[in-house]
């Protein structure tokens, strides 16, 4: 038995090389593109709340075409941008302080 899993997962890691190779890479699409998180970002600067956000906008590919993102999703993106943000502006490995109490 612990021989085929050995013999398993030696066959996924050179699948997922060959993948790699082939810049072909697993996962789901991301449900928000760029331009998309920049709005978001500039929407909830001017003081629109995250669930209006999320309605505005529509997925364009995988498996949720159509629809809406969640509101999780608006805030993730939101979060995200703003540790990059934060980044440039301090610089790599940098944090802000804590904020006073």
């Amino acid at each position: 038995m612990r021989q085929q899993a050995a013999q398993s997962r030696k066959e996924s890691v050179e699948g997922q090389a060959s993948a790699r190779e082939r810049d072909r890479h697993g996962g789901r699409t991301e449900a928000v593109d760029d331009d998309m998180a920049a709005y978001a970002r500039t929407l909830r600067a001017n003081g629109v709340p995250v669930p209006r956000i999320a309605q505005r906008f529509v997925i364009t590919s995988g498996k949720r075409r159509g629809k809406c993102p969640s509101a999780a999703t608006i805030h993730r993106i939101l979060a995200e941008g703003e540790t990059v943000e934060t980044t440039a502006r301090l610089g790599p490995g940098l944090t802000s302080p804590a904020p006073r109490v």
